[in-house]
C-alpha cells in the first residue's frame, strides 16, 4: 500500500507532464494589449520602467546637449565681417570658424556611438562636453587665425556628443511605439540650434566683441556640464532582447548608482566592426535614402546660409553684425513655415 496521497503529484511526475511552452515567460503588453518592444526587465533601474517625469527631464537635458552643440558652434556666424577684419583675412576665410566645426562634429559620432553603446552614455557627455567647455575658451583666447582653427577644430568635436548619441538616449527610454513623439523632440532642439545662435550672436559680436562669441558659449556649456554632471542619468542598460531578462550583474538599489561612471558595467570589448557595421548598414535603402535626404536637406537648409548669410548680408546690403543675425534668424523662420505648409499640403 503507498503512502502518496491521491490527487496529488511526485515532483518528476509534475515535471514529465509539464508543457515545454508553460516556461516561455509571457510578454508584457500595452495598454492595447500588444506586446511591448523592446521587453522591459522587472527592474524599476531600467530605463523603460522610470516614470514618466523622470525620462523627460533626462529628455530635456540631452535635447538642450544636442541644442547647445549647433548653437554655440554658429555663435559667431554674424560675425565673420569683425573677425575677418581683425584677423586680416577674407570674410569666406573666416566662415571656415564654422565649418570646421561642422566638419568635425560630423565625424565624431562614429566614434562616440561605438563606446557608449559598450561604456554607457554618461561618460562620453561628461568627457566630451568638459573637452568642448576648454575649445570654446581656447578660441576666445587665441591670437593668431591658425590657433583659432585649431581650437575651433575642437570645439566641433567637443559638442559632438549631443547631436551624436542623444537620440540613442531616446531608444534607451522610450519603447518603440513612443520613440516617434520623443524622437521629434529631440530633433527640434538639435535643428534650430543654428538658427537661434544667430538671433544671439549678432548682438553680442555688436556690444561686446566678437571674441565673446566664443567666450558666452563657453559660459554656456560649463553651465549645462555642471547639470549634466550633476543630474543626467545614465540610460544603457544591458537586458535579454527576447526575454527582457537584465544582464546587468548585480542590481543597482540607489537611484544616485545611475549617476555614476560605471552605472551600466560593459559586457563585451570593443572592436573594429563596432566602428564599422554603420557603413554596412548603408546597404539597405530604407537606411541609405533618409540619410542622404535629411543630409542634402539640413546641409543646404540650415547650415549653407548660416555660413554665407554673413557675407551676403554684410557685402551687398551692409548689415551690422545684430541685422545680420535678425536676417539670417528671419530666413530661417520663413523657410521653415514654407517647408512646414507643404508638408501639411502633402498629407
Amino acid at each position: 500500500m503507498t503512502d502518496e496521497k491521491p490527487g496529488i503529484e511526485t515532483l518528476e511526475e509534475a515535471h514529465e507532464s509539464a508543457s515545454p511552452f508553460d516556461t516561455i515567460p509571457q510578454p508584457k503588453l500595452d495598454q492595447h494589449g500588444y506586446p511591448l518592444r523592446p521587453q522591459p526587465s522587472d527592474d524599476p533601474m531600467d530605463p523603460l520602467n522610470w516614470s514618466g517625469k523622470l525620462k523627460l527631464w533626462t529628455l530635456f537635458q540631452v535635447s538642450l546637449l544636442a541644442f547647445l552643440g549647433p548653437c554655440t558652434q554658429a555663435f559667431i556666424n554674424p560675425a565673420f565681417g569683425p573677425e575677418a577684419k581683425t584677423m586680416h583675412i577674407s570674410i569666406v576665410d573666416a566662415s571656415y570658424t564654422t565649418t570646421i566645426s561642422i566638419l568635425l562634429a560630423g565625424v565624431s559620432p562614429i566614434i562616440w556611438s561605438p563606446i557608449s553603446n559598450v561604456y554607457g552614455r554618461r561618460p562620453i557627455f561628461i568627457c566630451v562636453s568638459a573637452l568642448g567647455i576648454v575649445a570654446h575658451a581656447a578660441s576666445g583666447a587665441a591670437k593668431t587665425w591658425g590657433g583659432i582653427l585649431v581650437a575651433r577644430a575642437f570645439v566641433g568635436v567637443g559638442t559632438s556628443a549631443g547631436m551624436g548619441i542623444g537620440a540613442a538616449v531616446v531608444s534607451d527610454m522610450y519603447f518603440m511605439h513612443e520613440r516617434g513623439r520623443y524622437m521629434g523632440v529631440f530633433t527640434v532642439f538639435v535643428t534650430n540650434g543654428a538658427h537661434v545662435a544667430a538671433l544671439v550672436g549678432g548682438p553680442t559680436a555688436q556690444y561686446l566683441g566678437w571674441r565673446w562669441c566664443f567666450w558666452i558659449p563657453a559660459i554656456l556649456y560649463a553651465a549645462n556640464w555642471v547639470l549634466n554632471l550633476a543630474c543626467l542619468p545614465e540610460t544603457l542598460y544591458h537586458r535579454d532582447p527576447t526575454s527582457g531578462n537584465s544582464l546587468q550583474g548585480q542590481r543597482k538599489t540607489s537611484w544616485l548608482s545611475l549617476l555614476s561612471f560605471n552605472a551600466s558595467p560593459a559586457k563585451k570589448k570593443l572592436s573594429l566592426w563596432d566602428f564599422t557595421h554603420v557603413f554596412y548598414m548603408l546597404k539597405y535603402p530604407s537606411v541609405l535614402l533618409p540619410t542622404i535626404y535629411y543630409s542634402v536637406s539640413f546641409g543646404l537648409g540650415s547650415v549653407l546660409f548660416a555660413v554665407t548669410g554673413s557675407q551676403a548680408f554684410g557685402s551687398i546690403y551692409h548689415f551690422d553684425t545684430v541685422a545680420i543675425g535678425l536676417g539670417t534668424f528671419d530666413f530661417h523662420l520663413h523657410a521653415a513655415r514654407f517647408a512646414r505648409s507643404c508638408a501639411l499640403r502633402a498629407w
